[in-house]
């Protein structure tokens, strides 16, 4: 009996082995491995010139290993000017700074809506109701109390997920997925899956403060290298159409060891396979003993997909909960290595979903994978290479001249033949009288640099067209407008593709991996407050998109906020403008008692009139004047004291001394009459200003265009000239002529 059954084992471990090798053909065949290899060459600045360059080459494989390859020789250039890394770069820093808040989450748990509730809350009674007797105002506290239950569940919920989220570090591994989708097209995310999870906390024992560890088994998810992800070839552009997926991983002998003991696993068989040896490895093609001795590494896969009861059942899953499902086929997770089962368990999740969801940067029709930026830039980058090189290559050449040198018609005066300075050469009888000159000719090459930089600016265009990701996404300004309106217009349609980029992130991403994660908590969660019927709002990843456009128009219209015609609550504009900059608004803001307190102090404090409050500034101006004569004061007597302590010490010379020292204290007192002139004069500019209700520069230009009045009219008074600029302040007795009137 034992025999048959691990017969019938053997004959599921070939199945699964089956699907696997199905798997990973189907994958090789489409052409994908073929596209992630030329793309991550590509992101490293390698090329069909330059892939025999280096001296040391790694595979865009994860088993691939580092290997030395010696370069050839060559004389034309192979310079790479690689703009697909920082066009890869750029636009996954750019999703990720849009996609991943670090003070808001991307999604949000609602109470699912009950309009029977919401329109009792709004007083609006059914006709059955009122028929019936209900009291309106008990069916109203009663619809309140229901909603406020389901908010307060909803909280929980969130706040439980969220702690999930943090601890298996949701930003970091996401990030990883977004920087996979923008370089070979596609990333990965694998989640909610059970994991062991080290929380610590401090405890008192024994009137002594110590740190305990505790290890609890709780969701987490991770990012899954597409190198690593193997579909069912069948399943299209949705991967939970198809019957299976794979996902490897690499372990060595000791960590495969370490599951010996671990919830789920085989020990028996996990002695079988450490006895073996990493015996097969398929995903790579089949190797020689000698190169799977020396690698000492097993390929570990995981599948997820559905099999028969039977099967599971031999493979280790107990009766009692096959027979819960009450199916046939039931949904299952199993663990292989050298097609060998170690584990086998039901799917976690009750709906037999499978916990991985695909991020496509660019979608390709009829496959679950897509194209990246790498691909996309792939001939921009491809006409940059060949120009740049063509640019080196035409740089060498017409940097110096081609020597043709006739050999029968001279000879090097030291027999060699090499170019340099002041070098003798001697004619020989070949060369007739005057044709000396003709034994060496020099040829220059046309230099070409302005057309093939033409052509590489061409591609470096060509390249923000087919990826949609324009300079000014990359921190340069180009050509864009430097007025407010035209860098908004250009703003909103540079961010045409993060938009798109946002809505599938939330199709592919955010909705179905937090619904699953909803469905764990309603399966396993252990607080039954945080259950309800909820629904998942994922439309955070667009409203954070948006955000950076609505930073812009919140500062801009902030002065109507401060109108108390529109109604605008000033304090909630401000904090959203900090939200909106990525500021915490609660580090800035007063809190509602502190808010209260402040206006009820200005509340208290008597209100000044406007009489008192210009003449309070009227004498301030005055005190600030007085204070500044003292100091011009003060500034005299020092510099009066200083020269005469400068003509106590010079007792020889004393004539020069004191001729000096008259000049110096001469000179002092003319800058400081001169200090106060314009002192005085900027005061009566400023008098003469307040007076007339005009400002201090449209006095200085009244004053300049008279000075200039006067300057002219005294030239005309000078020649005797006719004619009057200005018309006299005083005539005296008796009116001088028209236009005599500063002369007479």
């Amino acid at each position: 009996m034992e025999i048959e059954l691990n017969e019938k084992l053997e004959q599921f471990e070939q199945q699964v082995a089956k699907w696997r090798r199905e798997a990973v053909n189907g994958r090789r065949n489409s052409g994908l491995e073929q596209m992630w290899l030329e793309d991550q060459e590509a992101y490293e600045g390698v090329d069909e010139v330059t892939r025999d360059s280096s001296d040391y080459i790694k595979g865009a494989t994860p088993s691939d290993t580092l290997r030395y390859r010696t370069p050839h020789s060559t004389t034309r250039s192979r310079v790479v000017m690689n703009i697909t890394r920082p066009y890869v770069d750029a636009a996954a820093a750019r999703v990720q700074d849009m996609l991943l808040p670090t003070r808001e989450r991307n999604f949000l748990i609602r109470p699912t809506p009950i309009p029977a509730l919401g329109a009792l809350v709004k007083g609006e009674v059914g006709k059955d109701l009122v028929e019936a007797g209900v009291d309106v105002e008990q069916a109203k506290q009663f619809a309140r109390q229901k909603l406020a239950e389901a908010k307060r569940r909803a909280e929980l919920a969130q706040k439980q997920i969220d702690d999930w989220l943090v601890d298996s570090k949701w930003n970091t591994e996401v990030a990883k997925v977004i920087e996979d989708a923008a370089r070979l097209g596609v990333g990965v995310l694998c989640g909610p899956v059970p994991s062991k999870v080290r929380h610590v906390k401090t405890e008192v024992r024994d009137s002594v403060m110590a740190l305990v560890y505790e290890e609890v088994i709780q969701p987490v998810s991770r990012r899954v290298d597409p190198w690593n992800f193997f579909p069912d070839p069948a399943c299209g552009e949705d991967i939970h159409s198809g019957r299976f997926v794979f996902e490897r991983a690499y372990m060595t002998k000791r960590q495969l060891a370490d599951l010996i003991g671990a919830p789920g696993y085989k020990a028996k068989t996990i002695e079988k396979v450490l006895d073996e040896g990493p015996s097969r490895i398929v995903a790579d093609g089949y190797k020689t003993q000698q190169e799977l001795s020396e690698s000492e590494r097993f390929e570990v896969w995981t599948f997820y997909g559905y099999v028969d009861r039977d099967d599971l059942e031999l493979a280790g899953v107990e009766a009692e909960l096959l027979d819960v499902l009450g199916k046939r086929v039931v949904p299952a997770m199993l663990v292989t290595t050298n097609d060998r089962i170690i584990k086998a368990a039901l799917n976690p999740l009750d709906t037999g979903e499978f916990p991985y969801d695909v991020f496509v940067w660019q979608r390709i029709q009829g496959s679950w994978a897509g194209k990246g930026v790498a691909r996309q830039i792939r001939s921009p980058q491809r006409i940059i290479n060949a120009a740049t090189r063509n640019l080196m290559d035409n740089a060498a050449l017409s940097s110096g001249p081609q020597i043709i040198v006739d050999k029968r018609g001279i000879t090097p005066a030291d027999k060699t033949w090499e170019l340099t300075p002041r070098k003798i050469w001697f004619a020989t009888d070949e060369l007739g009288n005057g044709q000396v000159s003709a034994g060496i000719t020099a040829i220059n090459i046309p230099s070409l640099q302005q057309e093939l930089l033409a052509i590489i600016q061409y591609a470096l265009k060509m390249a923000e067209d087919v990826t949609g990701i324009p300079l000014i996404l990359q921190g340069q300004q180009g050509t864009a407008p430097e007025t407010v309106g035209g860098m908004q217009l250009l703003h909103n349609n540079a961010t045409t593709v993060l938009r798109r980029l946002a809505r599938t992130f939330d199709d592919q991403i955010i909705i179905p991996h937090i619904k699953r994660y909803y469905q764990w908590l309603m399966v396993y969660g252990e607080d039954d407050e945080a259950k309800g019927d909820f629904t998942i709002d994922a439309l955070g990843s667009t409203a954070l998109l948006e955000r950076d456009i609505e930073a812009t128009a919140l500062v801009q219209l902030s002065q109507f906020a401060m109108n108390p015609v529109f109604g605008v609550k000033p304090r909630e504009w401000f904090r959203e403008i900090l939200r909106a900059q990525g500021l915490d608004a609660d580090k800035f803001m007063m809190s509602d008692e502190e808010y209260a307190q402040m206006q009820q102090q200005q509340a208290q404090q008597p209100q000044m009139p406007p009489q008192v409050m210009a003449a309070q500034i009227r004498a301030q101006a005055e005190l600030q004047k007085a204070q500044l004569e003292a100091q011009l004061e003060a500034e005299k007597l020092r510099i009066t004291d200083e020269n005469q302590k400068l003509r106590i010490r010079t007792d020889q010379d004393r004539d020069t001394a004191y001729v000096t020292s008259q000049m110096r204290r001469d000179e002092a007192t003319y800058i400081a009459k001169l200090r106060e002139l314009e002192l005085k004069r900027e005061l009566a500019v400023l008098e003469y200003a307040m007076q007339h209700k005009i400002t201090v520069e449209e006095v200085k230009a009244k004053l300049a265009a008279d000075a200039m009045k006067l300057r002219v009219q005294k030239e005309l008074a000078a020649m005797n000239a006719p004619g009057q600029v200005l018309k006299a302040p005083t005539e005296p007795i008796g009116k001088a002529p028209t236009g005599q009137a500063y002369q007479r």
